[in-house]
């Protein structure tokens, strides 16, 4: 990325001309409602780092699909798509390195967001625990939220 600076603020230019740069006060663009959504309903499990993010979708109660290493810039507009493609989107993550500026982004976009407490998620102690594996046990733990279970994971209030 290229930096630019004028004498009011500093301004961040992508090398590839074709994607538009989102920053933190950028609005994000609204999908236009055309037809009936093909889907139900879309659960996104994020498991989020201070780079980037690892993102397991579930769509209408079928099983997880494989998780995706997104950038943030990609995964808001990549999100946006998927709003428009479901009649309801749920997303959750883990309190943790980026705050709670993802979680208003997402609010933005009318997606309902949970930021949860880091739970245990390696039940079995077997040493494999990185971001894919935590995105899925989370993808699960959504499901069984949205199902009825509340104490599937414990939920904090955003200031």
């Amino acid at each position: 990325m290229k930096r630019i600076s004028n004498s009011s603020s500093s301004l961040s230019v992508a090398s590839d001309p074709l994607l538009p740069v989102l920053t933190a006060v950028d609005p994000l663009p609204k999908a236009p409602p055309t037809q009936p959504p093909p889907y139900r309903q879309i659960k996104l499990a994020l498991d989020v780092h201070a780079g980037d993010l690892m993102v397991v979708r579930r769509v209408d109660g079928a099983k997880p699909q494989p998780p995706q290493k997104m950038s943030y810039d990609n995964f808001l507009r990549w999100v946006v798509k998927q709003k428009s493609q479901a009649k309801e989107v749920f997303s959750c993550y883990e309190a943790g390195p980026i705050g709670y500026w993802l979680h208003r982004k997402l609010i933005e976009i009318e997606i309902v967001n949970y930021v949860v407490c880091p739970p245990c998620l390696e039940v079995r102690r077997s040493g494999v625990n990185n971001g894919k594996s935590d995105a899925l046990k989370l993808a699960t733990r959504l499901d069984r939220y949205l199902a009825g279970n509340h104490k599937s994971f414990s939920i904090v209030t955003v200031p």
